[in-house]
C-alpha cells in the first residue's frame, strides 16, 4: 500500500485521490499531509463505446448535460469522491 510505504519510509511520495488520501490518513492516525492542493489535477473520464452505439452515445450525452445543468453531476461527484470533478 502506497500510504503505508510512505509512512514507513520506503517511498518519498505517492499519488492518490484526495478521498483515498483522507481515508487512509484517518485510518492510520494522521501524520501525513498534502503539501500543495494544486498538485491534484482535475480528472477526466471517458465512455468507450462501439462506433455502432450512436443512440447510446446520444442518450449518455443528453443525460450528462441534464445532470450537469441541474447540479446532480456535481452532487454525485462530491458524494463519491469528496471533490467536484464536474469541470469544463
Amino acid at each position: 500500500m502506497v500510504y503505508d510505504d510512505i509512512v514507513n519510509g520506503r517511498l518519498d511520495a505517492g499519488v492518490m485521490t484526495k478521498k483515498t488520501f483522507n481515508r487512509n490518513n484517518e485510518a492510520f492516525g494522521g501524520g501525513l499531509g498534502i503539501i500543495e492542493d494544486g498538485l491534484f489535477s482535475q480528472s477526466q473520464a471517458y465512455f468507450i463505446l462501439s462506433k455502432n452505439e450512436v443512440q447510446l452515445r446520444d442518450d449518455i450525452d443528453r443525460v450528462l448535460k441534464e445532470m450537469k445543468a441541474d447540479g446532480t453531476l456535481s452532487k454525485l461527484s462530491f458524494e463519491y469522491t469528496n471533490t467536484d470533478y464536474n469541470v469544463e
